[in-house]
C-alpha cells in the first residue's frame, strides 16, 4: 500500500466518516447528472463502496476528498474535478467507513501503522498503565495520543484509559490497588487531570470502591 493510500485511510476519522455516510445517502438516491467540484485535494476513482447499510456493494464510485472531508461522491464520470487534482486508481479496492477496535493494548508506536493498513481508524487502549505487557518497556500513551492527533506520527485516533483500578490487593502487577472510597476518588481525579479519556475497572473491586469510582 502506498503512502498516499495510508494518508487517505487516516485522514479523516470522524469527519470523513460523517461525510461518507451523508454522501452515500445521496449516491443511492440522487440523480447522476454531472456535478462540478470546485475544491478538492484528492480524487479516488473506480472504488467499490461498502455502505454498511446493507450487503450491497456500490461499483464504480468516484470519491472526492478535500483536506480531511469527503467533498463529493458519485458514479465514475459524473463528477467534474479540475485536471490538476491528484487521482488514485482504486479499481478493485474497497472503501468503507473507518473501523474501531474497542479493546487494544498499545505496546509500541510501530504497531499503530498496522491498524491503518487494516482500515482501523480509531482504537480504545485499555492498557494505559504505560507498560508493554510483553516487553516491559514503558510507553507514554498520552504523548503518543497527542503525536497522532497532531499528525506527527501515523496511527488511528487513540482513546485511552489510565492504569486499571483494582481492589486491595490488586489482581496483578499492572493494576492499582484501592482499599477505600477515598482512594478511589483520588485515583479517578488524578487520571482525569492527566487527560485520560475513560476509567478501566478490574476484577477485584468490592461494591463500595466500585461505586465510588
Amino acid at each position: 500500500m502506498s503512502l498516499d493510500r495510508i494518508r487517505v485511510l487516516k485522514t479523516g476519522g470522524r469527519r470523513l466518516l460523517a461525510g461518507l455516510i451523508a454522501a452515500l445517502a445521496c449516491l443511492t438516491g440522487c440523480s447522476e447528472a454531472p456535478t462540478r467540484v470546485e475544491s478538492a485535494s484528492l480524487v479516488l476513482e473506480g472504488c467499490r463502496v461498502i455502505t454498511m447499510r446493507s450487503s450491497d456493494v456500490l461499483e464504480g464510485v468516484t470519491i472526492v476528498v478535500n483536506a480531511d472531508t469527503i467533498a463529493a461522491m458519485g458514479s465514475d464520470g459524473t463528477l467534474l474535478v479540475p485536471d490538476s487534482v491528484p487521482r488514485l486508481d482504486c479499481k478493485g479496492d474497497f472503501v468503507l467507513p473507518g473501523l474501531t477496535d474497542a479493546h487494544v493494548h498499545i505496546g509500541h508506536p510501530t504497531e499503530l501503522i498496522s491498524y491503518l493498513l487494516s482500515g482501523v481508524t480509531t482504537v480504545f487502549n485499555l492498557g494505559g498503565d504505560h507498560i508493554d505487557l510483553f516487553s516491559g518497556d514503558r510507553l507514554d500513551v498520552l504523548q503518543l495520543q497527542d503525536s497522532v492527533a497532531a499528525g506527527r506520527y501515523p496511527g488511528p485516533t487513540i482513546y485511552s484509559a489510565g492504569q486499571a483500578l483494582d481492589g486491595d490487593p490488586p489482581t496483578g502487577p499492572y493494576q492499582l490497588g484501592l482499599a477505600s472510597a477515598e482512594e478511589a476518588a483520588e485515583a479517578v481525579r488524578q487520571q482525569f487531570e492527566r487527560g485520560f479519556d475513560f476509567i478501566k475497572v478490574y476484577d477485584g473491586l468490592d461494591e463500595t470502591v466500585h461505586t465510588a469510582i
